[in-house]
């Protein structure tokens, strides 16, 4: 299929079949910085730019890539303004001039399944679609903000996995005049278990194979650079077929689409990055963009479109050693800091006019950052002089200095935690720069930790601490470490269910060792599967918390008792099955368009072709949610044919479309 990024015959949009798309991500509406109160409303007045800029564009809808919320549990007040802002733009009596043709139920987490311009009561006139991403991710125990803003009306919601065992993604299919579109969407889960599923080619794309010309689109919030092993998804190892990949949860601007080659197939990624700073460091500090996606027939356009609401950031990082050694100051804490306060003077405030746009709506503070790196503790000094002098001038007055020690010449993989393992673990924290994830250091210095020291784990496993840290990180789960707690000691306990041995306290610790190499000696993939099963599942996790393990062991005497555990069974999300299809009544469209029955072909995750033609039926469950249409018009009907699961090369009769 061909593609273009210049298209000057689209740059208007007026065509019937040309679609209008505003792509924005990582709105983060409610974040506050802790050290000031002057930018908290900075996520809002870039959101309110974005959607008047969706309006004065007279864009189709709006396409969002995940974290439209800063917290999976916003207060009520940001809930409150977003839904505000979605009604006073979004709603209207503007018609909607192209067609939804993906049976609802398939594709859009909403009930009565439907997407909401065709709901009767409410006038939409700027569909909002969007996935979930890591920071409003809606875990197992939650209900996402995006389920209620679903339940208002004002926001379609898809990408949301059900099943985290084997993915299968439905696209949305669009439709105006003789263009299509496909949008697939993966919302945030852990990027390791992804890469696994991705390896495993266990992630599997429905596509439509009835409709010839047809532009593909992946929105995925996941890791795009790699910070640890199998810790993102490689942007070359995605499936071939698509055309657009639009990335979110990088925050780093890059204006322009990356042309990406994947062996015989090339598609352009969009990485818009955030569109509001919810951290000071490098990557934050880059001009930030939304973007126009012009797309008509095979051929499409982006537009980079600068905010203009923006706060202005800077950043810098120095290396004390260096301007000493270039005797640009003094070796005294005193002559570092006057250094530092003339480069903060007459270096960085100058640059902050490149950054005033002349909005009226635009924070005039400046966010500012020096990182000093020093190699010395006596190169450090008392900051509070800068800060009680750019106070009125800076919008983190408090941290407008941060502190690194040169980090040594050997790097974390390479250090002997044997010699002290309390100063190996609390470098995993130390090393780490506030711009990256310092889940991953942390985890990998715990996994190395205990591989290489003598002080055993006997209970709970590196993975399941690991996995606990991730969840509690990334989806607040508070009560994630106390489930695993939980759920390994009661797993220890069942191990001598029906046993009798002797329990001296000699014994036992041979025993609980035999039994942690056991476990060490089991595939690591099946482990983090029960691990993540269990916390994914709710209802397991409320009969641990029910269960109170009170079996008393006795030592005395050689005694010889029988130790008895109490029994869980942990369903977990993937063995619930998905939703049945519902008998739902016939609702009026609003003549917004026909639905057309979909025949669908089969995709996973393996970017590489193959040379095999062989074809199994997809489940009857995805067939009938697939290609029922959410409003039955005539008596359209088709059949499903799927390619089998290890196959990714397109049929020749499906050609056309490619």
């Amino acid at each position: 299929m061909s593609s273009s990024t210049q298209s000057t015959d689209m740059e208007n949009g007026s065509d019937e079949s040309t679609f209008k798309i505003l792509l924005a991500t990582d709105c983060h509406l409610g974040y506050e910085d802790s050290t000031s109160k002057s930018h908290r409303k900075d996520s809002f007045t870039t959101f309110e730019e974005i959607l008047q800029l969706a309006s004065k564009n007279n864009v189709d809808f709006i396409l969002l890539g995940g974290d439209l919320f800063h917290d999976c549990k916003p207060p009520q007040n940001v809930i409150l303004q977003c839904i505000k802002m979605m009604k006073e733009y979004c709603l209207g009596s503007r018609p909607i001039n192209f067609q939804f043709l993906t049976d609802p139920e398939s594709v859009l987490s909403s009930y009565p399944p439907r997407v909401n311009y065709e709901d009767p009561d409410i006038n939409i006139a700027i569909p909002i679609f969007t996935i979930h991403g890591n920071h409003d991710n809606p875990s197992f125990e939650y209900t996402s903000t995006l389920d209620i803003l679903v339940a208002s009306g004002l926001i379609n919601y898809f990408g949301k996995l059900p099943d985290l065992n084997k993915i299968t993604i439905v696209p949305i299919i669009l439709k105006k005049g003789n263009t299509h579109i496909a949008i697939y969407g993966i919302s945030y889960i852990g990027e390791q278990r992804l890469s696994r599923l991705f390896n495993q080619e266990r992630v599997v794309f429905l596509r439509p194979k009835n409709i010839k010309n047809c532009i593909n689109i992946l929105v995925i919030h996941q890791n795009r650079a790699k910070h640890t092993r199998n810790g993102n998804i490689p942007d070359d190892k995605l499936p071939g077929f698509f055309d657009i990949v639009f990335w979110g949860h990088e925050h780093e601007c890059i204006a322009e689409p990356e042309l990406i080659s994947n062996g015989e197939d090339e598609y352009h990624i969009i990485q818009q990055g955030s569109s509001v700073a919810t951290s000071i460091c490098e990557g934050e500090a880059k001009i930030k963009h939304v973007g126009l996606l012009t797309i008509k027939g095979t051929s499409w356009n982006y537009k980079p479109i600068k905010l203009q609401t923006i706060r202005p950031l800077l950043y810098e990082s120095i290396y004390i050693p260096e301007i000493i050694n270039q005797e640009y100051c003094e070796p005294s804490p005193e002559g570092i800091c006057e250094y530092v306060d003339d480069y903060i003077e007459n270096t960085m405030f100058p640059q902050v006019k490149n950054y005033i746009t002349g909005h009226p709506e635009q924070p005039q503070e400046p966010l500012i950052r020096v990182k000093l790196v020093y190699a010395e503790d006596s190169q450090k000094f008392d900051t509070m002089q800068l800060t009680r002098k750019y106070c009125d001038r800076v919008a983190n007055p408090k941290d407008i200095i941060v502190f690194r020690k040169k980090k040594p010449t050997d790097n974390l993989n390479r250090m002997n935690f044997d010699g002290d393992a309390a100063a190996a673990l609390a470098e995993c924290f130390r090393q780490n720069e506030p711009d990256q994830d310092w889940t991953y250091a942390v985890q990998n210095g715990i996994q190395k930790f205990f591989e290489t020291t003598d002080n055993k784990l006997r209970v709970l496993s590196v993975l399941g601490m690991n996995e606990a840290l991730d969840r509690c990180i990334k989806t607040m789960d508070d009560d994630a470490f106390a489930s695993i707690l939980q759920h390994q000691i009661g797993k220890t306990i069942n191990y001598f269910k029906g046993r009798t041995i002797q329990l001296n306290p000699e014994v036992y610790r041979e025993e609980i060792i035999a039994y942690q190499r056991q476990r060490t000696a089991d595939n690591a993939d099946d482990e983090m599967r029960e691990v993540q099963t269990m916390l994914d599942d709710r209802d397991a996790r409320e009969k641990l918390k029910e269960t109170q393990i009170s079996n008393q062991i006795d030592y005395d005497n050689d005694e010889v008792i029988e130790v008895i555990a109490p029994t869980t069974k942990a369903r977990g999300r993937g063995s619930r099955g998905g939703r049945g299809s519902r008998a739902r009544k016939p609702t009026t469209s609003r003549g917004r368009g026909e639905k057309n029955a979909l025949d669908i072909t089969t995709i996973t995750s393996t970017p590489k072709k193959a040379a095999s033609t062989s074809s199994t039926k997809v489940t009857k469950a995805v067939q009938d949610r697939f290609t029922q249409p959410s409003i039955k018009r005539g008596n359209t009907r088709s059949s499903l044919i799927g390619i089998h699961a290890s196959q990714s090369q397109r049929l020749s009769d499906s050609s056309d479309s490619d």
